[in-house]
């Protein structure tokens, strides 16, 4: 009588691994988090400050922040694009894999969790519209 209960919280088990496999959210590489720390670094820092908590509360804080993909598309146009305020960010020229690799740090740096862009989906890909 036990044997039908242990299959079926296996079966449970399995469905639970096989969801949470599927939400890709697994976190970046150390490779990929190197990547987009030495882009953040040449780039970002002296407005983010070196924990993204945002210098002296003038520039956004990056950190503890919901990201969804509404959030992502905004944080590539912000780079891509600039704030298009006097005062605000500026665009920044970065190639398809330093956008990639600084908004997976961004994400998943500080308290943030996202699913990681994938090498073989381009930032520029997404949808830019806000």
């Amino acid at each position: 009588m036990l044997k039908p209960i242990i299959t079926g919280a296996a079966c449970l088990l399995g469905l639970l691994f096989l969801d949470s496999a599927c939400q890709n959210k697994s976190p970046i590489s150390d490779q990929e988090r190197d990547a987009g720390q030495e882009v953040y670094l040449a780039h970002c820092i002296s407005c983010h400050g070196p924990e993204g908590d945002g210098n002296q509360g003038f520039y956004p804080s990056l950190a503890g922040r919901k990201i969804d993909s509404a959030y992502t598309r905004r944080a590539i146009r912000l780079i891509t694009q600039g704030s298009g305020s006097d005062g605000g960010m500026r665009p920044i020229g970065l190639d398809p894999d330093e956008l990639r690799d600084v908004i997976n740090y961004i994400q998943n740096s500080w308290g943030n969790e996202a699913p990681a862009l994938s090498s073989s989906q381009s930032a520029f890909s997404l949808k830019l519209n806000p």
